[in-house]
Protein backbone atom coordinates (compact mmCIF):
# COMPACT_ATOMS: atom_id res chain seq x y z
CA UNK A 1 0.00 0.00 0.00
CA UNK A 2 2.80 2.53 0.67
CA UNK A 3 4.47 1.66 -2.33
CA UNK A 4 1.20 2.72 -4.23
CA UNK A 5 0.80 5.32 -2.12
CA UNK A 6 4.57 6.47 -3.76
CA UNK A 7 4.02 5.74 -6.61
CA UNK A 8 0.71 7.83 -7.08
CA UNK A 9 2.44 10.75 -5.44
CA UNK A 10 5.38 10.55 -8.32
CA UNK A 11 3.00 10.25 -11.13
CA UNK A 12 1.09 13.06 -9.68
CA UNK A 13 3.27 15.88 -11.89
CA UNK A 14 2.99 13.82 -15.38
CA UNK A 15 -0.68 13.31 -14.73
CA UNK A 16 -1.47 17.07 -14.27
CA UNK A 17 1.02 17.99 -17.25
CA UNK A 18 -1.27 15.83 -19.69
CA UNK A 19 -4.42 17.18 -17.84
CA UNK A 20 -2.89 20.49 -18.82
CA UNK A 21 -2.29 19.79 -22.45
CA UNK A 22 -6.40 19.65 -22.92
CA UNK A 23 -6.43 23.44 -22.91
CA UNK A 24 -5.13 23.04 -26.73
CA UNK A 25 -8.47 21.19 -27.70
CA UNK A 26 -10.43 24.92 -26.64
CA UNK A 27 -7.73 27.62 -28.06
CA UNK A 28 -10.46 30.39 -28.17
CA UNK A 29 -11.33 30.27 -24.51
CA UNK A 30 -7.68 29.49 -23.54
CA UNK A 31 -6.75 33.20 -25.11
CA UNK A 32 -9.66 34.54 -23.13
CA UNK A 33 -8.16 33.49 -20.26
CA UNK A 34 -5.28 34.33 -21.17
CA UNK A 35 -7.03 37.92 -21.50
CA UNK A 36 -8.18 37.60 -18.05
CA UNK A 37 -5.13 37.82 -16.14
CA UNK A 38 -6.19 33.72 -15.24
CA UNK A 39 -3.14 32.45 -17.45
CA UNK A 40 -0.19 33.86 -18.08
CA UNK A 41 0.95 36.07 -16.07
CA UNK A 42 -1.87 35.48 -13.73
CA UNK A 43 -2.79 37.65 -10.85
CA UNK A 44 -3.55 34.59 -8.76
CA UNK A 45 -1.36 33.82 -6.12
CA UNK A 46 -0.18 30.13 -7.36
CA UNK A 47 -0.84 27.69 -10.16
CA UNK A 48 -3.65 29.58 -12.65
CA UNK A 49 -4.47 25.92 -13.94
CA UNK A 50 -5.05 24.06 -11.14
CA UNK A 51 -8.29 23.80 -12.76
CA UNK A 52 -7.17 21.76 -15.49
CA UNK A 53 -4.50 19.77 -14.04
CA UNK A 54 -6.18 18.33 -10.97
CA UNK A 55 -8.82 15.54 -11.28
CA UNK A 56 -11.84 17.50 -10.51
CA UNK A 57 -12.81 21.27 -10.34
CA UNK A 58 -16.01 22.31 -8.40
CA UNK A 59 -17.82 19.46 -9.31
CA UNK A 60 -16.78 15.59 -9.68
CA UNK A 61 -19.62 15.52 -12.62
CA UNK A 62 -18.69 18.86 -14.70
CA UNK A 63 -16.70 17.88 -17.99
CA UNK A 64 -13.93 19.77 -19.34
CA UNK A 65 -15.31 21.93 -21.21
CA UNK A 66 -17.82 23.35 -18.21
CA UNK A 67 -14.67 23.52 -16.12
CA UNK A 68 -13.39 25.95 -18.70
CA UNK A 69 -16.56 27.69 -19.02
CA UNK A 70 -16.98 28.30 -15.48
CA UNK A 71 -13.69 29.71 -15.11
CA UNK A 72 -14.02 31.96 -17.35
CA UNK A 73 -17.68 33.19 -15.75
CA UNK A 74 -16.21 33.30 -12.46
CA UNK A 75 -12.89 35.60 -13.76
CA UNK A 76 -14.97 37.60 -16.29
CA UNK A 77 -18.01 38.29 -13.65
CA UNK A 78 -15.45 39.32 -10.94
CA UNK A 79 -13.21 41.92 -12.91
CA UNK A 80 -16.43 43.02 -14.63
CA UNK A 81 -18.41 43.89 -11.40
CA UNK A 82 -15.88 44.58 -8.56
CA UNK A 83 -13.52 47.87 -8.76
CA UNK A 84 -9.51 47.51 -7.95
CA UNK A 85 -9.58 47.61 -4.16
CA UNK A 86 -11.82 44.36 -4.43
CA UNK A 87 -9.24 42.96 -6.90
CA UNK A 88 -6.41 43.59 -4.60
CA UNK A 89 -7.40 42.67 -1.42
CA UNK A 90 -9.16 39.39 -2.26
CA UNK A 91 -6.80 38.35 -5.02
CA UNK A 92 -3.54 40.04 -3.94
CA UNK A 93 -3.31 41.42 0.13
CA UNK A 94 -4.59 39.20 2.98
CA UNK A 95 -8.71 39.87 2.25
CA UNK A 96 -11.77 41.55 2.59
CA UNK A 97 -12.93 41.84 5.66
CA UNK A 98 -16.49 41.21 6.22
CA UNK A 99 -17.99 41.29 9.45
CA UNK A 100 -15.97 41.44 12.79
CA UNK A 101 -16.85 41.26 16.41
CA UNK A 102 -15.01 41.49 19.91
CA UNK A 103 -16.34 39.19 22.80
CA UNK A 104 -13.32 40.43 25.82
CA UNK A 105 -10.13 39.29 24.49
CA UNK A 106 -11.52 37.52 21.73
CA UNK A 107 -11.59 39.09 18.49
CA UNK A 108 -13.42 37.36 15.38
CA UNK A 109 -13.54 38.05 11.64
CA UNK A 110 -15.18 37.12 8.80
CA UNK A 111 -13.03 37.42 5.78
CA UNK A 112 -13.05 36.83 1.97
CA UNK A 113 -10.37 35.99 -0.09
CA UNK A 114 -8.57 33.78 -2.95
CA UNK A 115 -8.74 29.54 -2.30
CA UNK A 116 -5.00 29.76 -3.05
CA UNK A 117 -3.99 25.43 -3.57
CA UNK A 118 -7.67 24.52 -2.94
CA UNK A 119 -9.25 27.09 -5.91
CA UNK A 120 -10.42 23.92 -6.99
CA UNK A 121 -13.30 23.20 -4.29
CA UNK A 122 -14.70 26.97 -5.17
CA UNK A 123 -12.56 30.01 -6.24
CA UNK A 124 -13.36 32.57 -3.64
CA UNK A 125 -13.50 31.54 0.48
CA UNK A 126 -15.32 33.21 3.24
CA UNK A 127 -12.60 32.26 6.29
CA UNK A 128 -13.05 32.26 9.76
CA UNK A 129 -10.94 33.42 12.21
CA UNK A 130 -10.47 33.96 15.35
CA UNK A 131 -7.88 35.83 17.17
CA UNK A 132 -5.94 35.65 13.79
CA UNK A 133 -6.56 32.03 13.23
CA UNK A 134 -8.01 30.74 10.49
CA UNK A 135 -10.49 27.94 12.09
CA UNK A 136 -13.45 27.39 9.16
CA UNK A 137 -14.41 28.23 5.64
CA UNK A 138 -16.61 27.71 3.26
CA UNK A 139 -15.37 28.55 -0.83
CA UNK A 140 -17.57 29.24 -3.76
CA UNK A 141 -17.35 30.44 -7.37
CA UNK A 142 -19.65 32.27 -9.60
CA UNK A 143 -21.31 29.93 -12.29
CA UNK A 144 -23.31 29.38 -15.74
CA UNK A 145 -26.61 28.31 -14.16
CA UNK A 146 -26.88 25.98 -17.00
CA UNK A 147 -24.34 23.74 -15.07
CA UNK A 148 -27.43 22.24 -13.10
CA UNK A 149 -30.41 23.03 -15.88
CA UNK A 150 -31.42 26.56 -15.13
CA UNK A 151 -32.05 29.23 -17.18
CA UNK A 152 -29.03 30.87 -18.45
CA UNK A 153 -27.51 33.48 -16.07
CA UNK A 154 -24.46 33.53 -13.60
CA UNK A 155 -25.63 31.83 -9.76
CA UNK A 156 -22.85 31.07 -6.82
CA UNK A 157 -22.15 27.61 -6.57
CA UNK A 158 -21.29 26.89 -2.78
CA UNK A 159 -18.59 23.97 -3.28
CA UNK A 160 -16.88 23.39 0.22
CA UNK A 161 -17.60 23.87 3.79
CA UNK A 162 -14.72 23.25 5.63
CA UNK A 163 -13.52 23.26 9.47
CA UNK A 164 -9.68 23.81 9.63
CA UNK A 165 -7.65 21.19 10.67
CA UNK A 166 -5.55 21.71 14.59
CA UNK A 167 -8.78 24.22 15.15
CA UNK A 168 -9.40 22.81 18.38
CA UNK A 169 -8.84 25.61 20.98
CA UNK A 170 -10.22 28.43 18.65
CA UNK A 171 -13.45 26.01 18.51
CA UNK A 172 -13.40 25.86 22.08
CA UNK A 173 -13.31 29.91 21.87
CA UNK A 174 -16.08 30.48 19.31
CA UNK A 175 -18.30 28.30 20.85
CA UNK A 176 -17.82 30.06 24.44
CA UNK A 177 -18.52 33.60 22.62
CA UNK A 178 -21.57 31.76 20.63
CA UNK A 179 -23.30 29.72 22.10
CA UNK A 180 -25.58 26.71 20.09
CA UNK A 181 -24.02 27.56 16.65
CA UNK A 182 -21.19 26.77 14.93
CA UNK A 183 -18.53 28.38 12.17
CA UNK A 184 -20.30 27.07 8.80
CA UNK A 185 -23.43 28.71 10.20
CA UNK A 186 -21.65 32.37 10.40
CA UNK A 187 -19.75 31.70 6.87
CA UNK A 188 -23.31 30.42 5.03
CA UNK A 189 -24.73 33.95 6.37
CA UNK A 190 -21.78 36.11 4.98
CA UNK A 191 -21.92 33.98 1.64
CA UNK A 192 -25.73 35.47 1.84
CA UNK A 193 -24.66 38.45 2.02
CA UNK A 194 -22.88 38.49 -0.90
CA UNK A 195 -25.23 36.74 -3.13
CA UNK A 196 -27.73 39.61 -1.90
CA UNK A 197 -25.11 41.98 -3.08
CA UNK A 198 -24.70 40.56 -6.65
CA UNK A 199 -28.80 40.70 -7.00
CA UNK A 200 -28.94 36.61 -6.79
CA UNK A 201 -32.48 35.63 -5.23
CA UNK A 202 -31.22 31.95 -4.91
CA UNK A 203 -27.75 30.36 -5.00
CA UNK A 204 -26.66 27.09 -5.75
CA UNK A 205 -24.63 24.21 -2.85
CA UNK A 206 -23.16 21.33 -3.86
CA UNK A 207 -24.25 17.87 -3.03
CA UNK A 208 -21.88 15.85 -0.68
CA UNK A 209 -21.34 12.51 -3.53
CA UNK A 210 -20.78 15.81 -6.06
CA UNK A 211 -17.83 17.72 -3.21
CA UNK A 212 -14.31 16.83 -5.36
CA UNK A 213 -12.84 15.12 -2.25
CA UNK A 214 -15.75 12.81 -1.61
CA UNK A 215 -14.90 9.10 -1.10
CA UNK A 216 -17.61 6.26 -0.86
CA UNK A 217 -15.94 5.13 2.77
CA UNK A 218 -17.06 8.59 4.03
CA UNK A 219 -20.54 8.89 2.65
CA UNK A 220 -22.25 9.46 6.01
CA UNK A 221 -20.01 12.55 7.23
CA UNK A 222 -20.49 13.93 3.75
CA UNK A 223 -24.08 13.88 3.81
CA UNK A 224 -23.70 15.07 7.16
CA UNK A 225 -21.52 18.23 6.22
CA UNK A 226 -23.58 19.53 2.72
CA UNK A 227 -27.06 17.91 2.28
CA UNK A 228 -28.24 17.73 5.64
CA UNK A 229 -26.99 21.09 6.06
CA UNK A 230 -28.45 22.94 3.69
CA UNK A 231 -31.83 20.77 3.66
CA UNK A 232 -32.08 23.03 7.30
CA UNK A 233 -32.77 25.88 4.75
CA UNK A 234 -35.21 24.41 2.79
CA UNK A 235 -32.63 23.37 -0.11
CA UNK A 236 -34.67 21.95 -2.97
CA UNK A 237 -32.83 19.88 -5.88
CA UNK A 238 -31.21 21.17 -8.78
CA UNK A 239 -30.06 18.09 -10.40
CA UNK A 240 -28.09 15.27 -9.41
CA UNK A 241 -25.04 17.56 -7.98
CA UNK A 242 -26.76 20.68 -6.59
CA UNK A 243 -29.32 22.04 -4.68
CA UNK A 244 -30.67 25.25 -4.55
CA UNK A 245 -31.25 27.91 -1.60
CA UNK A 246 -33.19 30.97 -1.30
CA UNK A 247 -31.60 34.27 -0.52
CA UNK A 248 -32.20 35.26 1.87
CA UNK A 249 -31.89 32.04 3.97
CA UNK A 250 -35.24 30.23 4.47
CA UNK A 251 -36.00 29.52 8.00
CA UNK A 252 -38.80 28.65 9.78
CA UNK A 253 -41.21 31.72 12.23
CA UNK A 254 -39.56 31.66 15.71
CA UNK A 255 -43.06 30.60 16.77
CA UNK A 256 -43.13 27.29 15.53
CA UNK A 257 -40.35 26.21 17.58
CA UNK A 258 -40.58 24.63 20.85
CA UNK A 259 -40.60 27.77 23.08
CA UNK A 260 -37.27 26.73 25.22
CA UNK A 261 -35.37 27.07 21.96
CA UNK A 262 -36.99 30.12 21.09
CA UNK A 263 -34.80 32.53 22.54
CA UNK A 264 -31.75 30.65 21.67
CA UNK A 265 -33.18 30.18 18.46
CA UNK A 266 -33.50 34.22 18.15
CA UNK A 267 -30.08 35.20 19.63
CA UNK A 268 -28.84 33.11 16.41
CA UNK A 269 -30.64 34.94 14.15
CA UNK A 270 -29.62 38.10 15.49
CA UNK A 271 -26.00 37.11 14.41
CA UNK A 272 -26.53 36.02 11.30
CA UNK A 273 -28.87 38.71 10.45
CA UNK A 274 -25.66 40.99 11.61
CA UNK A 275 -23.15 38.99 9.53
CA UNK A 276 -25.40 38.66 6.26
CA UNK A 277 -26.06 43.02 6.07
CA UNK A 278 -22.00 43.72 7.12
CA UNK A 279 -21.32 41.60 3.94
CA UNK A 280 -23.91 42.93 2.00
CA UNK A 281 -23.03 46.22 2.54
CA UNK A 282 -18.93 45.69 2.46
CA UNK A 283 -19.18 43.95 -1.27
CA UNK A 284 -21.74 46.23 -2.60
CA UNK A 285 -18.94 49.09 -1.96
CA UNK A 286 -17.19 47.35 -4.29
CA UNK A 287 -19.00 46.33 -6.63
CA UNK A 288 -19.15 49.07 -9.83
CA UNK A 289 -21.21 49.32 -12.90
CA UNK A 290 -21.13 47.45 -15.94
CA UNK A 291 -21.08 48.54 -19.48
CA UNK A 292 -24.54 47.11 -20.36
CA UNK A 293 -26.22 48.13 -17.14
CA UNK A 294 -24.65 51.49 -17.41
CA UNK A 295 -26.06 51.75 -20.95
CA UNK A 296 -29.23 50.67 -19.76
CA UNK A 297 -29.39 53.49 -17.39
CA UNK A 298 -29.20 56.09 -20.25
CA UNK A 299 -31.70 54.48 -21.85
CA UNK A 300 -33.96 54.73 -19.34
CA UNK A 301 -33.20 58.15 -18.32
CA UNK A 302 -33.89 59.04 -21.96
CA UNK A 303 -36.86 57.27 -22.16
CA UNK A 304 -38.23 59.18 -18.83
CA UNK A 305 -37.09 62.65 -19.82
CA UNK A 306 -38.97 62.33 -23.42
CA UNK A 307 -41.93 60.98 -21.53
CA UNK A 308 -42.03 64.15 -19.01
CA UNK A 309 -41.14 66.53 -22.48
CA UNK A 310 -43.98 64.94 -24.48
CA UNK A 311 -46.80 67.42 -23.34
CA UNK A 312 -44.94 70.77 -23.79
CA UNK A 313 -44.17 69.21 -27.33
CA UNK A 314 -48.12 68.63 -28.05
CA UNK A 315 -48.93 72.07 -26.22
CA UNK A 316 -46.37 73.79 -28.75
CA UNK A 317 -47.72 71.83 -31.96
CA UNK A 318 -51.50 73.40 -31.04
CA UNK A 319 -49.83 76.58 -30.82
Amino acid sequence: MQRIRQWKSSMRPFMEALRALRLLVYPTRTRKLYELGVLGDSFLDSDPALFIKRKHYLSRYFSVERRIGNVLVHYSYVKSHFDDAYLRRVYGEDGLVLWEDRLGDVRVRLRLETSGENRCEGDASVVLDINGRDTADMAYSFVDATSFGLQPGTTMFVTRSQIRPGSRDALGLFRHCYAHTSPQYFCLAAITGIALANDMSSIAAIRGKAQICYQPQFDASFRKSYCDFWEQFGARAADHQAYLLDVPLSLPPLASLPPKRRARAAKRRQYWTAITEGAESTIKAHRVQSATSAASNVYACALQGLAMALPDLVGLLQV
